[in-house]
């Protein structure tokens, strides 16, 4: 994926690192982040010497942990061997390591350890996206202004202070906190936080479809929390892009491979795949030596394995009736692409009940289009009904598992408001950003 920005963190510092990538993506900044951003089987070293290689800007999240890191101090080391501006956002006042502070200079250090990191995180915003636009890097924002002296101008200074102090005592200890009560519109989604319909699907469809089907600029999202803590949810995006097979007549396994190019992600990604008949009880792997052609009315099973591997757990599990029309290359072969053009649903979503697939206020659909002139559509849909409950900077949420055997599937982390009509939710898993209003 093409990226503008490489952040350089500790594991140990994994939420301001998130908020950091968040706040910058809101703000139309491409952002480059392990682990999110490693493709599934890739080398971990050679993934991050990339990242930073295309990178137009490191930021460092420093902190007592990154300046124990000899990872970070490898990563720092690169960019600036690449000439790569360095921006070091330091969450705790701590002075670097030596090592470190060969290469960096401190007067360019941005401090961000006093409270709220919001307000730091806006001001990296703009110092990066003028870097990137080739302006100059505007000015740190001015300090308080000097006290005020005795005087009759003092005085009347004095007045109006208080009236701002007398101000200040109501929206901080008298007004009521900002409330989720209401409607909110998704500005900044991740996929990875609604865990329990993707806990389902995650052997089912790609990560990095599922995950493009939320990059998209039409993706949308909306929540809606009422005075007694019920919640819904609903999301939905599309994925689309290109489609090759190599070779490009079937083969049988393990030999034939798939190439996915989003047209949203700009990435690319491989899978081997197996072609099966599911329509008897038993299942027969389709090969063109032995098997019949599928002609649209039996039932198909269509296997994802992880790019190179061919037993063992696979990355993507459909389902469908694909309707060959016999069509042949010049010498004869069956193309792969004619062979697996159709409609593919997620295996189960085709074939178990539960999980909440059955009730309409909480279920996933997703559909994968297959073309056989090389091109590809996922369709993806989400929608959660349950209890939330919010409080002292903490979320949860409680969603009903389907299954009357099993308890509901919890989930939460942190948030954060900014001003009373935007707010920011935090996980393990990523973060996004919701605005009020429609």
């Amino acid at each position: 994926m093409a990226h503008d920005v490489f952040i350089s963190y500790s594991s140990k510092d994994k939420p301001p690192a998130d908020a950091t990538c968040a706040k910058l993506e809101a703000r139309g900044i491409r952002c480059w982040i392990a682990p999110r951003d490693i493709m599934p089987g890739a080398d971990w070293g050679s993934s991050i010497i990339d990242a930073i290689n295309g990178a137009r800007v490191v930021v460092l999240v420093f902190s007592a942990h990154a300046n124990a890191s000899q990872q970070i101090k490898r990563e720092v080391e690169r960019a600036v061997h690449k000439g790569i501006p360095i921006i070091p956002l330091r969450i705790e006042n701590v002075p670097p390591e030596s090592s470190l502070e060969y290469f960096i200079s401190t007067p360019h250090w941005l401090d961000a350890f006093t409270p709220p990191l919001e307000q730091h995180l806006v001001y990296l915003a703009d110092v990066i996206r003028h870097i990137l636009d080739g302006q100059p890097v505007p000015g740190k924002p001015l300090p308080p202004p000097a006290p005020w002296r005795r005087g009759p101008g003092g005085i009347a200074a004095g007045v109006a202070l208080l009236a701002v102090l007398i101000a200040i005592a109501w929206f901080s200890f008298l007004r009521p906190p900002p409330s989720f009560t209401g409607s909110w519109t998704a500005t900044a989604l991740d996929i990875r936080q609604f865990t329990t319909e993707n806990t389902m699907m995650s052997a089912l469809v790609p990560a990095q479809l599922l995950s493009a089907t939320i990059k998209n600029p039409d993706a949308k999202g909306t929540l809606t929390v009422d005075a007694s803590g019920q919640f819904t949810i609903a999301i939905s995006g599309e994925d689309h892009g290109t489609l090759t097979a190599a070779p490009s007549t079937m083969a049988g396994p393990p030999n034939d491979m798939l190439t996915f190019a989003s047209d949203i992600t700009h990435q690319s990604f491989s899978v081997n795949l197996i072609l099966s008949e599911t329509s008897s009880n038993s299942s027969s792997v389709y090969t063109p030596q032995t098997g019949s052609p599928p002609n649209g009315q039996d039932t198909y099973q269509l296997v994802f394995l992880a790019a190179g591997q061919s037993t063992g757990a696979g990355i993507g599990d459909f389902t469908g009736k694909p309707d060959y029309q016999g069509t042949k290359d010049a010498n004869g072969g069956v193309r792969t692409l004619d062979i697996i053009a159709g409609t593919w649903a997620p295996m189960q979503f085709a074939y178990q009940a539960g999980f909440g697939t059955n009730d309409p206020n909480n279920r996933v659909t997703a559909s994968l289009v297959i073309t056989a002139d090389g091109h590809y559509t996922l369709d993806y849909e989400l929608h959660e009904k349950g209890l939330w409950h919010a409080t002292n900077g903490n979320w949860t949420r409680q969603v009903p598992t389907g299954n009357s055997y099993s308890p509901p599937s919890t989930d939460g982390g942190t948030y954060s408001f900014t001003g009373r009509d935007q707010v920011t939710l935090y996980d393990q898993f990523g973060a996004s950003t919701w605005q009020r209003g429609s």
